[in-house]
């Protein structure tokens, strides 16, 4: 028996990056190999998540979550203040809360990694939003309409990738820029993107701009990969409580592990725990 136990739980999302019938059929079974099978399925969205007393009730003491980032900050979510523990697999495009906790791993190695005794439980840094909490990151600003963009190039429709590629190109070089209002941090004027990622001192902000024509299209071919970092970007700092406001505008956009809200402005964000056990295969 491994550090999963004898009643595990298994969230999927057929419509993520990385979940088809082979990869599910694969999780499925090296979880059987270790002993853990899945004694219940839970398909989302079609299927509600498991609360936390659905899954006491059941006797589960671990959650195996195999889904895209958006769907991995619902489920946590649904299951805030459990006793239990939760592993995270990379099943998405991006994998982001996946990678803080078990590195560049596929699902596999970590399985591996669980076998041989690897593993440990933590509540990683977050960040709290007025939209909820972001477990990997947090987008604000017109930058953010990139994300419509890169939805439809995952469903590979090609004629809205086209319109919308316009669109948030508009966006990225005429709407309200975001800045970080308190403390005051970076141009006044704002940027076209901040990306804020919960490290364990702080929130890391980075502020993502374009000077030149080859810097827009830098920026512009790094957004639509979602390769944020690519981008031509500045590092304004790492605080644990900010304020982020739109010039002009009564809500700030943001996406909050890749999903897409609007907060109403001044937006406060604070650096926050998780508030149940994940598991974390790093050294």
């Amino acid at each position: 028996m491994t550090q999963l136990g004898s009643s595990v739980c298994l969230v999927l999302n057929e419509n993520s990056g990385s979940n088809d019938p082979g990869s599910i059929d694969d999780i499925r079974n090296w979880l059987r190999e270790m002993g853990s099978p899945a004694q219940r399925e839970v398909c989302f969205p079609k299927e509600d998540l498991p609360s936390p007393e659905e899954l006491d009730a059941g006797g589960y003491g671990t959650l195996v979550i195999y889904t895209g980032d958006g769907s991995i900050n619902a489920a946590v979510a649904a299951v805030d203040a459990w006793a239990g523990q939760v592993l995270v697999l990379p099943g998405g495009t991006m994998n982001l809360l996946a990678k803080r906790l078990h590195g560049n791993a596929e699902a596999h190695e970590i399985f591996e990694r669980l076998r041989t005794g690897t593993v440990r439980a933590t509540r990683p840094t977050v960040i709290e939003t007025p939209c909820g909490t972001g477990l990997s990151g947090v987008l604000t600003g017109p930058g953010t309409a990139w994300n419509e963009v890169r939805e439809a190039m995952r469903g590979i429709d090609i004629a809205e990738m086209a319109s919308g590629t316009l669109a948030a190109l508009d966006e990225t070089l005429d709407g309200a820029m975001i800045r970080v209002a308190r403390p005051a941090l970076g141009r006044a004027e704002g940027y076209p993107l901040i990306l804020l990622s919960p490290e364990e001192d702080g929130i890391v902000i980075e502020a993502f701009h374009a000077e030149t024509a080859g810097e827009y299209v830098q920026q512009a071919l790094a957004l639509a990969r979602r390769d944020f970092r690519d981008g031509p970007h500045d590092r304004l700092g790492c605080e644990r409580d900010i304020e982020l406001e739109q010039e002009g505008a009564s809500e700030v956009a943001m996406l909050v592990d890749g999903e897409p809200y609007s907060a109403p402005a001044p937006a406060r964000l604070r650096l926050g725990k998780a508030g149940v056990d994940l598991l974390s295969t790093l050294a």
